[in-house]
């Protein structure tokens, strides 16, 4: 019973830690942040058989570590990751067999590159082929699991703007036109999410972005018009469910 209090805590903890940026000090999120880090250290050394015990401690790491808006703490969020996915790298390779794991290392290379590609995109593509990797396996693997759909989705949608950056437009076209076919394979299963549909419109967006820098401005005029129409219907579906609930 103790250790699933402690569990249950360490979990609370990295449920919170996303909102403490609203209205409270940087200390406040620090002692949270080490908290929750420090309860499921614990029980890593003291359970080392317990696989779920590691993955806990690297979603946490993932989960806790810096925004990378935060340039006073680059080299914290870079150690976290580093760790995390040093966690959730042997766990894939100890256990192949268990998605939670494969799904873990997935996101934590892409926080990895998304952290690189400002300094070093050639570094963050590697980073970031080696997740949109995962992910197709994942999505391949569990079919009939809409979100690994949408998050390899998502994967290919930062893979694509990080070729922008280094001049491969046309590779880049060619990874978002994917990324939009498994976004939309999401969305046929899951109609309603709003979320779904608003990344949706933001991969259209960077299609239309990355037409245009092609020269394929009638191909970019229709893309734009694909993510005015979704951002108009999520508008509308907000609307209404605002007035359902006012009356």
């Amino acid at each position: 019973a103790d250790v699933d209090c402690r569990l249950a805590l360490a979990r609370a903890y990295r449920i919170y830690y996303p909102f403490t940026g609203f209205g409270r000090s940087r200390t406040s999120a620090s002692r949270i942040r080490s908290a929750g880090i420090q309860i499921l250290e614990e029980l890593v050394r003291e359970f080392p058989n317990v696989p779920d015990y590691q993955c806990e401690l690297g979603e946490m790491l993932l989960t806790t570590s810096p925004s990378q808006r935060d340039l006073a703490s680059v080299a914290l969020r870079s150690e976290q990751l580093q760790e995390a996915t040093g966690l959730a790298r042997q766990l894939a390779e100890d256990h192949p067999l268990i998605p939670r794991y494969r799904a873990l290392l997935a996101r934590t290379i892409k926080s990895q590159a998304g952290q690189l590609e400002k300094s070093n995109a050639s570094q963050a593509n590697h980073l970031y082929e080696e997740s949109v990797a995962l992910y197709r396996e994942l999505a391949a693997d569990f079919a009939d699991v809409p979100s690994y759909q949408m998050f390899l989705a998502m994967a290919l949608q930062d893979h694509a703007e990080n070729l922008c950056q280094l001049g491969r437009q046309v590779d880049s076209r060619s990874i978002l036109e994917e990324a939009i076919r498994y976004q939309k394979a999401y969305l046929s299963l899951r109609p309603e999410n709003h979320f779904g549909r608003s990344t949706l419109a933001r991969q259209y967006s960077v299609l239309a972005k990355t037409l245009e820098e092609l020269g394929a401005r009638d191909e970019s005029e229709q893309a734009s018009e694909e993510a005015r129409k979704l951002r108009q219907e999520f508008g509308d579906g907000e609307r209404r469910n605002s007035s359902n609930r006012s009356t």
